[in-house]
C-alpha cells in the first residue's frame, strides 16, 4: 500500500480514524493523537479510507488557463500547417487533436511528478 502524508487511514484494531503524519524507519506509520503525541501503527493494521487531495492554489488557478490557451495555440498552428501543406481535413483534425493532447498531457505529467510523494508501507 502506498501512503502520503495527509492520507486518511483507519486503525483496524480499534477502528479509529487518523491522518498520516509520517513514517518511521521500522516501517510503522505515525498517526496523531490528542495532546500532540504520535501513535505508531504497523502497516498491516491500517485500512486506507481517503487519499489526500491537494488544495488548489492561486498559481494553479493562473497556470491552468494558460496551459489551455497554449494547447489551443498548438492545435491551431499544427492544423493550419497541415492545411497549408495540402493535407485533408481528417489529417488536419488529427494533427490539431494530437498537438492539444500533447500539451495537456505534458502539463498533467509535470503536475503528477511535482505532487506529493507516496511511500510504500
Amino acid at each position: 500500500m502506498y501512503l502520503a502524508i495527509g492520507d486518511v487511514v483507519r486503525d483496524r484494531t480499534d477502528m479509529e480514524l487518523g491522518t498520516v503524519i509520517g513514517r518511521v524507519p521500522g516501517g510503522c506509520v505515525a498517526l496523531p493523537m490528542s495532546g500532540g503525541a504520535a501513535r505508531l501503527i504497523a502497516p498491516y493494521d491500517l485500512a486506507l479510507v481517503a487519499r489526500r487531495k491537494p488544495s488548489t492554489s492561486t498559481v494553479s488557478g493562473v497556470v491552468d488557463p494558460v496551459v489551455l490557451l497554449v494547447g489551443l495555440l498548438a492545435a491551431y498552428i499544427s492544423g493550419n500547417s497541415v492545411q497549408v501543406l495540402g493535407g485533408s481535413w481528417l489529417l488536419m483534425f488529427f494533427a490539431s487533436t494530437g498537438a492539444f493532447s500533447f500539451v495537456v498531457a505534458l502539463y498533467g505529467w509535470i503536475i503528477r511528478l511535482a505532487g506529493p510523494r507516496r511511500f510504500r508501507v
